[in-house]
């Protein structure tokens, strides 16, 4: 945090279902964030069937990002498997869910990239 800024990077972070009960620690401390960079490595579906990989889901993220009231969320280390087509699916599946869960939430969602530069 500087000048009243905040930026929060969460990376290898894994946030599922069975540590629900644990995730108001969590949304306490990204509550208000500027910028949220947090691990998207998975599909909601793929994180299922990875449980203590220490990663986390794109619709997590957005979830969080959500509850918390954040700025602009920052979906990244994503899957290196993953093509531009799989990850313009992924991005746009997350705004999608954005829409879905809380359509009046002015959250930004950004897919991070190779030399992306962002302004807090």
């Amino acid at each position: 945090e500087e000048e009243g800024k905040s930026l929060i990077f969460a990376s290898d972070a894994e946030f599922n279902l069975d540590e629900m009960e644990n995730i108001q620690d969590y949304l306490n401390y990204f509550r208000g964030a500027d910028v949220l960079v947090f691990d998207t490595q998975y599909t909601f579906e793929e994180s299922l069937q990875k449980i203590d990989w220490g990663h986390s889901s794109a619709s997590m993220a957005t979830d969080i990002a959500l509850r918390a009231n954040v700025k602009r969320l920052v979906m990244f280390h994503h899957d290196p498997s993953y093509d531009d087509e799989k990850l313009d699916a992924f991005y746009l599946r997350a705004l999608k869910y954005k829409e879905m869960f809380d359509p009046h939430n002015r959250l930004e969602i950004i897919m991070a990239y190779e030399g992306l530069e962002l302004e807090v």
